[in-house]
């Protein structure tokens, strides 16, 4: 082997490698989640669950939003007003960042619970603002865990089975035929939008979205409060395996990774009820 094939082969392992790194933070954000899950279920959450947690106009409503949210990124991005967009999801950001570290941090008193969570947030989004990978990353490792555990908390099963199959098809779509998900995901890395999980130099970088993390811990935590920690690993142990298959197609195009991971857990689920039940 020549000297100056052992850094192409070199650098071509390495990057095999850290595409893992999404499975990781998938795994991180899970355990993130387990540990944080008593404090979700609470007399609020249970209260939303049993007066609006079934009805299925949620599904519709949450496509509806999320079709109107690309279609508005994308024509704020083609009308050259990426700065005022990116203002915008900072500030939702910033929000939603806000409400799920106050769930976060519930057991503290009120007032020490929400000064934390404000001096958190703003620490937070400044340095993500400021282009720090690891502010990025802890950012998302919050939503992820703290969104996806609110919608478990007060969706009933039915409702996040049709909403993860939604999502699921929404995103193949999205990226595989219209490619409105990929434009997306390009301009939010080219601006530091904070809507992805990134990895690498700035001329090899390769991404996954928060959502990739949010919607299967929202299905497999509804699984966990439904039908017990074992239907829970068997589903997050099929979830994780679905990051092979993504990784190998992920080199020759950008995949969507919902289909993988949100039927890999249905298929978990499955074979807990035929071996279990």
């Amino acid at each position: 082997m020549s000297e100056s094939g052992t850094p192409e082969i070199h650098q071509k392992s390495e990057k095999r490698i850290t595409r893992y790194y999404f499975l990781i933070l998938f795994l991180i954000a899970n355990g993130i989640s387990y540990l944080l899950l008593p404090i979700y279920i609470n007399p609020y959450t249970e209260e939303i669950k049993s007066t609006s947690g079934s009805s299925y106009s949620f599904p519709i409503i949450y496509v509806i939003l999320i079709v109107a949210f690309a279609a508005f990124f994308i024509f704020m991005a083609r009308s050259k007003k990426v700065s005022l967009l990116k203002t915008l999801i900072y500030i939702f950001t910033g929000y939603t960042l806000l409400v799920i570290l106050n769930f976060d941090l519930s057991f503290l008193s009120p007032l020490v619970d929400l000064l934390i969570s404000i001096v958190t947030t703003v620490v937070i989004l400044y340095y993500t603002y400021k282009g720090n990978s690891a502010s990025l990353t802890i950012l998302g490792l919050i939503l992820g865990s703290g969104v996806a555990l609110l919608l478990a908390s007060i969706f009933s099963f039915y409702v996040t089975l049709i909403i993860g199959t939604i999502f699921s098809i929404y995103d193949a779509l999205s990226v595989v035929l219209i490619g409105s998900m990929v434009e997306m995901a390009q301009t939010a890395m080219d601006h530091g939008m904070p809507l992805l999980f990134t990895y690498g130099k700035s001329d090899d970088k390769i991404a996954m979205g928060f959502g990739d993390v949010i919607i299967p811990t929202f299905v497999l935590f509804s699984i966990l409060t439904n039908f017990g920690l074992n239907a829970y690993l068997i589903s997050l142990i099929l979830a994780l395996i679905s990051f092979i298959p993504i990784n190998i197609l992920a080199t020759k195009r950008p995949q969507p990774g919902l289909p993988f991971l949100i039927n890999s857990i249905f298929l978990g689920l499955i074979l807990f009820i035929l071996l279990f039940k």
